[in-house]
């Protein structure tokens, strides 16, 4: 326990621990022999004891030290292998001391609320789980092992269970502290729309700091989906992030909760919170209580919430009526692919039906097909099976049918078809050649006509081993080396041993939001798979910040992802920087495109890789402080979105000032509103260094230098003084060079060196 509080668990440190427990209760079995307790409540019972064993009493042992002396040798036994340097670690450093730290606690949780699901009623649960937590926080290990069990096998309850722990009432008592207060938190309804083909109402919770009245002038929303697995969760378990970014932007939060699988399995959630946002944007925010006269909105989410705000992106920009955009989206460890590289495609499935019919579950479509006879076979002309039986310089000469000699079927014979015999489905007709037939010395195989003396046989067996030895002594002589490899393997692969989200969860999440009915295509539905989105509707995104912990299972989604987006707005802009295009004087370009060919990469999707972390850093605000100085950087770029926006150097407006804030989809403006504008260095920083502007600020120009890690610098108006910007406690950010190459380095960690030869390599290789 004592090497997970200091967040870096390690052999020695666990030695330490064992050694320091036994001493201490060896020497308070020393300084109890021949002495009475202090305590009055064990004192009784040793003497209650001796009484009863006149031989304990002889020997001057009470049974207080014999019950110290029985659990320590228990203790001893039990960890016998970090006694003897034999325990290891294999995670000591794989994430950060603050992330692993707070991972240990959220495994004792994981482990007890799956150990307590079953138990009724529900207070006693409740009362129940927390016990087992505790249990489970202290013995790390017994944690991970039951933890690990109830994961092998995930079942929707057991999910929902853990992951939705923070309603427990217990420990909302506990994170109280770092639930901030804020006046206005209330649960909205809103109808579907006209003509919607699903009645369920969609329901919200709007999160302000500030009175009903302030919310009543307030024009900026941040329209946010909260994550969960598709399956769990609500905007009460991320209530956290949700508050502080009120408070630090200063702006209403609206988080839908929208219905999860496998009640509601896909595209259910994507057409709920479209529907949500249609919503939201037609009453420029009066169905939440807003103004009503302009809305500026920013859409956020957290994986499987991410995903679902890409999906609705998608549906903005491909729906057939103009619908306002949103001005940036915030994407947390998004899960973005659903091609895990682990489903039948298609092809193969109906490979597999083909071949073999009863292999498909539920499968009762294809009729079965039974494999014909080799009689049958035979006498359709195949006659290349009696391979070797054929001469090989005789193409027309067949083995005659009579070179077999047939076993008689009994089934066949009493069903009185011998023809049909063969077409049983686990009854075949063996035929058997005849080994007293005499084959001509021209029709033998090539390797029965040559060959060798026993004499050359053993030299040329000689030579061989010789030369075997020869290589063998040359590899040895080679000088061991640490393995390198040009293979890079995924990350959910790389990372499968994940302490947050493991493989079984993941399938059985992708399982449960699927739904039994559908057998998408993960190859091309960009709907449930964002990262196959088309290079026509990447190029239209708003700017994005992407952020994601380099140990994420996901952060590959996240990386390609925003490399997607970059590339389809390079394509975008070589096009309209084209000489045709720039001739052409009858086309009207959009304002998105006006604003894409002012902006550079930077401008386009902002990606932040912490460095040590993995998934859900968000919602451990209570259990690491550098989580909560994410979402406050996070909250600083939300409002610096806000505030280019509505900046009036560098918005476009409409002539009389109303509408709606973001860009309309389909619409023909020719406004210019640039992004936003950031002056680089070559630095590697950390989140906290997002630039943060304030009211009356001005952005500075912008110009670039070739370095990948950029470091975002601001002016600001003659006499306003804002401070330094001071780098908060967060981990290092990763460039997605970086992120490559140490993904290498770790999958040969632990191989150890090795001697490698060099050898001549074909021209295929």
């Amino acid at each position: 326990m004592i090497d997970h509080l200091l967040g870096r668990p390690s052999a020695s440190w666990k030695r330490k621990q064992v050694f320091f427990v036994i001493l201490f209760w060896i020497w308070r079995f020393k300084q109890d022999r021949g002495k009475e307790t202090r305590l009055s409540w064990i004192r009784r019972i040793n003497h209650a004891c001796c009484t009863i064993n006149a031989t304990v009493k002889q020997a001057r042992l009470t049974p207080w030290q014999i019950a110290i002396g029985v659990f320590t040798m228990i203790y001893a036994g039990n960890n016998l292998d970090s006694i003897l340097g034999l325990d290891c670690e294999l995670l000591c450093k794989f994430y950060s001391r603050s992330y692993y730290r707070a991972t240990w606690i959220v495994t004792g949780l994981d482990a007890g609320f799956a150990t307590a699901m079953s138990i009724q009623p529900k207070w006693l649960r409740d009362i129940s789980s927390i016990l087992f937590s505790i249990y489970y926080i202290i013995y790390a290990n017994k944690g991970e092992e039951m933890l690990r069990r109830y994961r092998a096998v995930c079942t929707v309850e057991m999910l929902r269970t853990t992951w939705e722990k923070t309603t427990n009432p217990y420990i909302r008592i506990f994170n109280a502290f770092d639930r901030p207060s804020i006046p206005t938190l209330k649960r909205i309804i809103l109808p579907r729309r006209p003509g919607s083909s699903f009645r369920k109402p969609v329901v919200g919770w709007l999160f302000f700091n500030g009175s009903e009245s302030q919310l009543s002038k307030a024009t900026d929303l941040i329209f946010d989906i909260p994550g969960g697995g598709f399956i769990c969760m609500t905007p009460k378990h991320h209530e956290e992030r949700l508050r502080r970014w009120t408070i630090r932007c200063k702006r209403p939060v609206f988080s839908i909760e929208y219905s999860k699988a496998p009640e509601y399995p896909f595209p259910y959630a994507i057409e709920e919170c479209f529907e949500a946002y249609h919503t939201v944007v037609d009453t420029k925010g009066r169905c939440v209580g807003m103004s009503g006269s302009k809305l500026s909105i920013l859409m956020s989410g957290d994986s499987a919430g991410a995903n679902i705000v890409a999906s609705v992106m998608f549906k903005i920009l491909e729906y057939p009526e103009p619908i306002s955009r949103p001005i940036a989206l915030v994407l947390a460890y998004a899960a973005l692919d659903f091609n895990f590289t682990s489903w039948m495609s298609p092809a193969n499935l109906r490979v597999l039906r083909a071949e073999h019919p009863l292999a498909v579950v539920n499968d009762t479509s294809a009729n079965l097909r039974r494999r014909k006879s080799w009689r049958r076979i035979l006498n359709s002309g195949n006659s290349k099976l009696a391979v070797g039986m054929v001469s090989s310089t005789s193409a027309s000469r067949v083995v005659p049918h009579s070179l077999f000699k047939r076993k008689s079927n009994p089934f066949a014979v009493a069903m009185g078809d011998a023809d049909d015999a063969g077409n049983v489905a686990d009854e075949e007709d063996i035929e058997e050649p005849d080994l007293n037939l005499v084959i001509p010395e021209q029709d033998k195989p090539i390797a029965k006509r040559v060959m060798i003396s026993e004499d050359e046989r053993h030299e040329q067996q000689r030579r061989l081993s010789e030369a075997v030895n020869e290589a063998n002594a040359e590899v040895q002589n080679v000088k061991k080396a640490p393995i390198g490899t040009r293979l890079t393997m995924t990350s959910r692969s790389g990372y499968f041993q994940d302490r947050i989200i493991s493989p079984t969860m993941m399938r059985a999440m992708a399982i449960l939001y699927i739904g039994p009915e559908q057998i998408p295509d993960f190859e091309t539905n960009y709907y449930l798979s964002p990262i196959l989105g088309p290079n026509h509707l990447l190029a239209q995104f708003p700017p994005m910040l992407m952020s994601c912990g380099e140990k994420d299972p996901f952060v590959d989604d996240t990386v390609i992802f925003a490399g997607r987006v970059r590339k389809a707005k390079r394509l975008r802009k070589v096009e309209l920087e084209a000489p045709h295009q720039r001739t052409n004087q009858n086309m009207r370009r959009s304002e998105s495109d006006e604003r894409l060919l002012n902006e550079t990469d930077e401008d386009w999707v902002r990606l932040a890789i912490i460095e040590g972390w993995s998934h859900g850093f968000l919602q451990m605000s209570t259990l690491m402080p550098e989580a909560r100085e994410a979402i406050n950087e996070i909250g600083d770029w939300i409002n610096n979105a806000f505030m280019v926006r509505t900046n009036a150097t560098y918005l476009g407006r409409k002539p009389n000032g109303e509408g709606v804030g973001g860009e309309v989809a389909g619409s023909s403006e020719t406004e210019t509103d640039e992004g936003l504008m950031f002056v680089p260095k070559r630095k590697r920083v950390s989140i906290a260094t997002l630039p943060r502007y304030e009211e009356g600020e001005e952005l500075s120009p912008a110009t670039r230098t070739s370095d990948e890690t950029l470091v975002e610098e601001r002016t600001t108006v003659p006499n306003k003084s804002v401070g330094d910007i001071v780098p908060g406690k967060v981990a290092i950010l990763v460039s997605e060079a970086d992120l490559l190459q140490r993904r290498r380095e770790e999958a040969v960690f632990g191989i150890g060196d090795v001697r490698s030869v060099e050898y001549p390599r074909s021209a295929s290789g």
